[in-house]
């Protein structure tokens, strides 16, 4: 019995020796991890000075990206993978990364917010497809009190950014930019920039070209009167690759378009009226009334007996296409299949035109007159085409001589064309 007794308090005591091991050594591993912590959270504390210290001889303007500290590069690339990975899904834009984005204006974005917006851009333009970027103008209008939509400030931005992008990408490219690229950037151009939007609208891709339908507000004469709806549509038209035939192609879709509101819309007495349209006809912006063209072109009818001389209904349009051949600049089209559109236009440049660009103003700082700005050849292509047209009488009585290569000189607009 006393063996036995013997060994059961042997064994509890054996119980109790390794229990008590076991807290001992769970007591060095806390030690142990305690110094650790303590050490780590020690060598984090000095870092962390030495990051405040950097911080504070970077002044108010903070770092620059060369003189960017290592942690700083790694805390702005594990932002910038972050931000990456949340614009898509499955290669579509999410939405609610959309989102965020169109309550930022440019000022507001941190370093890192700017280099995905960058991307973000790039993506709209080169990638992006209708669902994206229904999404995009979804997000960029804001509902005011009286139920009107209204755009953002960011909406703005980011036409400016992209029309930025594109034209800088058409001027790097060695090729010509593809037509779907510049009809993209045309129709986002549109959806962004629309002021009288009361329902937003869908952008859709259609036997190869994007179409883009809104709901806006028309309001009566009479202050009592309920503002009716109705609708504005835009189509995108294919761009030819040649810059002449681009202008040519914008000027003949015009004209054909107006007649056609004229054969369906007009009585007959109307169409013995001969309409004289000059250059101003090829306005960036003009707008469908419900039987003629109305706005941003003066635009207006005179009795007449030999409008068959001047072509159908007497339409005589003049082309910018002196200007899209001399700057080689392209043309994205919009046309609408609707009275009630607005018929739209944008110029591109190509990889040759701020070459002949510079080229040009030398010609005409040999003249003393004002140099054509890019953005004015883009932007107002008829006023750059009026300063080619004076070019051109000044080189009938002057010819322009360029260093030896021509002993005659230039003597119009054509022969600086084919020497460039």
């Amino acid at each position: 019995m006393q063996v036995n007794l013997n060994y059961a308090a042997k064994e509890r005591a054996d119980v109790a020796i390794t229990v008590l091991n076991n807290k001992i050594k769970k007591i060095d591993e806390i030690e142990s991890n305690t110094n650790n912590l303590f050490l780590e959270s020690k060598s984090t504390l000095a870092e962390l000075n030495k990051c405040i210290a950097e911080l504070d001889k970077s002044g108010k303007g903070g770092f620059t990206y060369d003189t960017m500290p290592a942690w700083a590069v790694a805390m702005n690339g594990d932002l910038l993978d972050k931000y990456t990975k949340s614009m898509l899904s499955k290669g579509r834009l999410n939405e609610d990364f959309v989102k965020k984005f169109s309550n930022l204006t440019i000022a507001e974005m941190t370093p890192v917010e700017k280099a995905v917006y960058d991307k973000y851009t790039d993506f709209l333009l080169f990638d992006a497809k209708p669902e994206d970027m229904n999404k995009v103008v979804k997000h960029y209008y804001k509902r005011t009190i009286d139920g009107v939509l209204e755009r953002k400030k960011s909406a703005d931005e980011l036409v400016a950014a992209l029309n930025l992008k594109i034209n800088k990408h058409c001027m790097n490219s060695p090729k010509d930019v593809g037509s779907r690229i510049l009809e993209r950037c045309t129709i986002l151009s549109v959806a962004l920039t629309r002021s009288d939007a009361y329902k937003i609208g869908d952008i859709t891709l259609e036997d190869g070209h994007y179409h883009y339908k809104y709901t806006k507000y028309r309001y009566s004469d009479s202050n009592n009167a309920a503002p009716i709806t109705s609708h504005e549509e835009y189509t995108t038209d294919e761009v030819s690759s040649t810059p002449t035939l681009g202008a040519d192609n914008l000027s003949k879709h015009k004209v054909e378009y107006l007649k056609k509101l004229l054969r369906k819309d007009l009585k007959e007495e109307l169409i013995k009226m001969t309409i004289n349209v000059g250059y101003d006809f090829a306005m960036p912006e003009l707008r469908i009334s419900e039987k003629l063209l109305k706005g941003g072109v003066e635009t207006y009818l005179e009795c007449s007996e030999t409008a068959g001389k001047k072509g159908e209904f007497g339409i005589d349009s003049g082309g910018i296409s002196t200007v899209s051949n001399s700057f080689k600049l392209r043309t994205s089209m919009a046309i609408p299949k609707t009275k009630e559109g607005e018929l739209i236009y944008n110029m591109y440049p190509t990889n040759e035109t701020a070459d002949r660009v510079n080229f040009y103003n030398e010609v005409f700082k040999h003249y003393g007159k004002d140099p054509i700005k890019l953005d004015e050849a883009l932007n107002y292509p008829e006023d750059a085409n009026d300063k080619l047209k004076n070019l051109n009488e000044k080189l009938g009585k002057k010819p322009y001589k360029y260093k030896i290569y021509n002993s005659d000189g230039f003597k119009s607009v054509d022969d600086i064309n084919r020497s460039f």
